[in-house]
């Protein structure tokens, strides 16, 4: 995701620096050393409070694949029981972490970060520390409900739970309500939200993260079908629906989620509407979905069609 939103930042003209914060393996640990000069060849900033841990090193997410070559029912196998950025906060002070948020006009957290951390605790004290400074950065969450994350080990659950004890579901909704409460923008995909909260549509998917929280925009994608944007103006709530457009082939869906948000948060960053952020967030996710892994490589490129990235007022589809 901020790989994303800084490419698409930059199309669009928006200065602003994206640091990431993490933890990875220590120096002996090549893997770690590379991602990290990977995030910088992507433009992107390495957090201060960013750890190296020994002994520990990065969580694998595995792209599967059938024979054919084409996405697998199961699309990913994570691995992250051992990932250092699950240690990040542990031994944090309140003023540590309230220090990490000093100086950032935005803070964005994947329901994939607060799943795996083990003191989730101090991720919400962070947020909550951040939500009472002055000024007060925007808090982004994207849900990304992803199972297994749920079910390793944590400190609510030492040993872990099975893929068929509930207890993932009530403890995942838990945490990720405490999050979507904090949030001034909220991503959610429907089929998780169906997952998590038994949601029957997209729209009742709204109405529930809705009721956690008042004022954020929040943005709820289905796949290839429409797209539910619900925003405040003035005192009533406005909910907007659009289409997703025709792609090529689909190849490889992982990475779409994130293209999306990342987009959507630069063009808003950009003072585009949400109907417009949106429309520029589909514009490139639906071309991510047309090649193989999460970023483009092997000369692939991106798009940025002008007819939505130069244009700064909105366009209503018909």
């Amino acid at each position: 995701m901020a790989s994303y939103t800084r490419r698409a930042a930059t199309r669009l003209g928006v200065n602003c620096a994206i640091d990431v914060l993490t933890a990875v393996g220590t120096a002996d640990d090549p893997l770690s050393t590379e991602i990290l000069a990977d995030l910088k060849s992507h433009s992107l900033g390495i957090h201060l409070g960013t750890k190296r841990l020994p002994g520990k090193h990065l969580g694998i997410v595995i792209n599967l694949k059938d024979k054919t070559g084409a996405p697998a029912r199961e699309k990913v196998r994570l691995d992250r029981r051992n990932s250092a950025f699950r240690d990040l906060l542990d031994g944090a002070a309140e003023t540590d972490l309230a220090s990490m948020t000093e100086g950032y006009s935005h803070i964005v957290v994947s329901g994939t970060s607060l799943a795996c951390i083990r003191d989730r605790a101090s991720l919400l004290v962070l947020l909550e520390s951040a939500r009472l400074a002055n000024p007060s950065p925007q808090i982004i969450v994207c849900t990304n409900l992803r199972a297994s994350n749920w079910q390793m080990p944590d400190r609510d659950d030492p040993s872990g739970l099975t893929p068929d004890d509930a207890a993932w579901r009530q403890k995942a909704r838990r945490w990720l309500d405490a999050a979507i409460e904090l949030a001034d923008v909220v991503f959610a995909n429907f089929a998780d939200e169906r997952q998590l909260r038994g949601c029957e549509s997209p729209r009742d998917a709204v109405e529930e993260l809705r009721a956690l929280n008042a004022h954020a925009e929040i943005v709820v994608t289905d796949d290839a079908f429409p797209i539910l944007v619900s925003y405040g103006a003035g005192d009533e709530q406005r909910l907007e629906t659009l289409g997703v457009p025709p792609t090529g082939a689909v190849v490889d869906t992982v990475g779409a989620g994130d293209a999306f948000a990342g987009t959507y948060l630069a063009a808003r960053l950009a003072g585009r509407s949400c109907y417009a952020a949106a429309e520029c967030a589909l514009a490139i996710a639906t071309q991510v979905v047309t090649f193989d892994g999460a970023l483009p490589r092997h000369g692939k490129s991106l798009v940025f069609d002008p007819g939505l990235f130069d244009t700064p007022h909105d366009r209503r589809r018909t």
